[in-house]
């Protein structure tokens, strides 16, 4: 909205009168071009060892850095399912899922619970706020620093377009490029968002005390020098070294994210911009004329 407004301001004072000054609101939430945000503890992810799967959900706690945009009373959360382990190029420490869709929702009953994913799904609306689908999503275990593996917080790389919802006018933009030097991902080019993900506490086999992420990757990284296998080998079946070797039955983690998004203006507002320019063009015609 910024270089519209800076735009629109040099068309002419009775034009840009007429300018919108909000944005707009889509099942009670406001579209803004910004950073989605997502708090540490509101986002869940589950890796099933047996089908590959990664699934998940959680709640838009700002836009913006920390800027709430979300009205009291209404919540926006969101769920994720299929998105498979790419089994033959992924590596123990890099997880490189595909496919895989995102659903928005917006909800007048705030009741999100991080442990209960119904309460991500609910809402008034028959309609969900906005669905996507992935390009790719990459899960970082252990990072390597000068050819040495050294235990990290686990982060994860995501790129999404957009497929549906009542919001996706808005953000249907392929505006953002995915730059990816982690590994070279299944998808380059553009698409309408980009995201990372930071894991802070893993639930492993079904425990409800949770493991720093920081001791699961060096449960890894060790599990993977004992046992003589290379971190970063894509040959080495994954699964079967968490389920195997780890004597893992699941790996459910909690953690924050950040989205990036594009915003395309209403359609007033394209329409605000085209009579401006339609105007400043008269007007230069008519001095123009005055002139000859």
């Amino acid at each position: 909205m910024s270089t519209f407004k800076a735009v629109f301001a040099g068309v002419s004072l009775a034009v840009a009168a007429l300018a919108p000054a909000s944005a707009a609101v889509v099942q009670g939430i406001p579209v803004t071009d910004a950073i989605i945000e997502v708090d540490s503890g509101s986002f869940r992810q589950d890796l099933n060892l047996n089908t590959g799967q990664l699934t998940g959900f959680g709640l838009v706690s700002s836009f913006n850095n920390n800027a709430i945009l979300i009205p009291a009373g209404r919540e926006l959360t969101y769920s994720f399912s299929g998105f498979f382990l790419d089994e033959p190029n992924s590596s123990i420490n890099r997880l490189i899922f595909t496919g895989g869709t995102v659903t928005l929702y917006s909800d007048g009953t705030p009741n999100f619970n991080i442990n209960n994913a119904a309460t991500a799904t609910d809402s008034e609306f028959p309609t969900p706020f906005l669905t996507l689908a992935g390009s790719f999503f990459i899960d970082i275990v252990n990072t390597t620093v000068g050819g040495t593996l050294s235990a990290n917080l686990l982060s994860g790389f995501t790129a999404l377009d957009v497929t549906g919802g009542e919001a996706a006018p808005y953000f249907d933009t392929n505006a953002l490029a995915v730059v990816v030097s982690l590994g070279l991902p299944p998808v380059l080019g553009m698409v309408d968002v980009t995201g990372s993900t930071s894991v802070v506490n893993y639930f492993l086999n079904g425990s409800v005390t949770p493991t720093a992420a920081s001791a699961f990757a060096n449960s890894v990284l060790f599990a993977a020098i004992g046992a003589g296998v290379g971190p970063e080998d894509p040959s080495v079946n994954v699964l079967d070294f968490f389920k195997k070797t780890m004597k893992l039955t699941s790996i459910e983690g909690t953690g924050s994210a950040d989205f990036n998004v594009k915003v395309i203006p209403e359609p007033g507002t394209l329409a605000l911009l085209g009579f401006g320019a339609l105007a400043l063009g008269l007007a230069r015609r008519r001095k123009g004329g005055t002139a000859e």
